[in-house]
């Protein structure tokens, strides 16, 4: 379905003069090394922001959505990494996006609520960003037990998102 829809956007653009029309239509779906290495990266990127949470986290909520966080995705770690090697899967190293590399170094320098409202928001989108990426990957990808593991990710994520906006809310006395 996904890969119909590209095809379908590849089409219309190519028709409305967007892309020469011999232009090849790319889709690329991520191989599984790919999303096993993104998953491993992710889960690497929301350890270390659950340390700097208990570290530098101004309220007892957001001190423990990062211990929720550093526990959660040490866990859901154990479990891709454990995949990849039953399956021979290749995991690379996948440097931080700028975003991603920019919003660590900001939450580093900010201390008190000031964290606290960054660190959410940040979690937030971060959390929401994965999630899409996910939902696409269960989707596309042809191996069944790495889509079972997405499968069962996909709630966990759901619940770090949907904590993390409550945590907000209170912050801001909703």
């Amino acid at each position: 379905m996904k890969i119909q829809r590209l095809a379908a956007l590849g089409l219309l653009l190519g028709a409305l003069g967007a892309a020469p029309k011999d232009a090849p239509l790319v889709v690329r779906v991520p191989t599984p090394d790919q999303l096993v290495s993104k998953i491993h990266a992710v889960d690497q990127m929301e350890m270390d922001a659950g340390r700097l949470a208990q570290k530098k986290g101004s309220t007892e909520g957001v001190r423990r959505y990062g211990l929720v966080l550093q526990r959660d995705h040490a866990l859901a770690d154990r479990r891709v990494m454990g995949l990849a090697r039953a399956q021979g899967l290749r995991v690379a190293a996948v440097p931080p996006t700028a975003e991603e590399e920019a919003a660590m170094t900001r939450l580093h320098h900010l201390t008190g609520p000031a964290f606290d409202e960054a660190f959410l928001q940040t979690m937030i989108a971060g959390h929401e960003r994965v999630l899409g990426l996910l939902r696409e990957a269960r989707q596309d990808t042809p191996d069944v037990r790495l889509g079972a593991l997405i499968a069962r990710l996909i709630p966990i994520l759901e619940q770090h998102d949907q904590l993390a906006g409550g945590l907000s809310d209170t912050l801001h006395g909703g």
